[in-house]
């Protein structure tokens, strides 16, 4: 498995990973069936100084992202995550894997909270939060999740190279860290 930083060199890549969801899957990540304008506008959009965003690839394809938007102004730090694979992808774990690096990425930002929302027949983001250590209600015709993350380790920090240094070997290698510096990302 290879997830890596993604830049805004990256930004085909990006694209045309979100316009091969499936309408479904459009539906649980936008929260509401977009088309392709919507798409090919959100990816020109991109804020680039807020956000980071780290991909896993099948071969040299881009298959699955995660996306951390941090919120301006406050303290502690805030962020939301949002993420998408696709459906050949899923059930696989890298709705797991990705959510835990990006946990370690915030980490590495100070970032305190990291929020994330679903829609209620959005099983699976459920469960991958949940096994993340996150906090689940019910709000606004939506599940709202909340992960409390420790200040940064020297194995996140670690981990965070790994991801970095994989953006320059894209393809099937093995982020050979895996998950490690992550396993303490429990509520806190």
């Amino acid at each position: 498995m290879s997830i890596s930083k993604l830049e805004p060199r990256n930004r085909d890549e990006i694209r045309d990973h979100l316009l091969r969801l499936d309408l479904a899957d459009r539906r649980l990540r936008f929260f509401g069936a977009v088309g392709d304008g919507f798409i090919r506008s959100f990816c020109n959009r991109i804020d680039w100084g807020r956000t980071v965003m780290i991909g896993y690839r099948s071969g040299n394809v881009l298959r699955g992202l995660a996306q951390l938007s941090m919120a301006g102004g406050t303290e502690p730090a805030t962020a939301e995550f949002a993420a998408s694979v696709e459906k050949p992808f899923q059930n696989r774990g890298i709705g797991t894997d990705l959510l835990r690096k990006s946990i370690a990425l915030a980490r590495n930002r100070f970032i305190r909270d990291l929020h994330m929302a679903c829609l209620p027949e959005n099983l699976g983001m459920q469960r991958m939060a949940q096994k993340c250590g996150a906090s689940l209600a019910f709000r606004d015709q939506e599940m709202a999740g909340r992960i409390r993350s420790p200040w940064p380790s020297p194995l996140t920090l670690l981990e965070e190279a790994e991801i970095e240094a994989a953006a320059f070997y894209p393809g099937d290698q093995d982020n050979s860290l895996g998950t490690i510096g992550t396993a303490d990302t429990r509520a806190a």
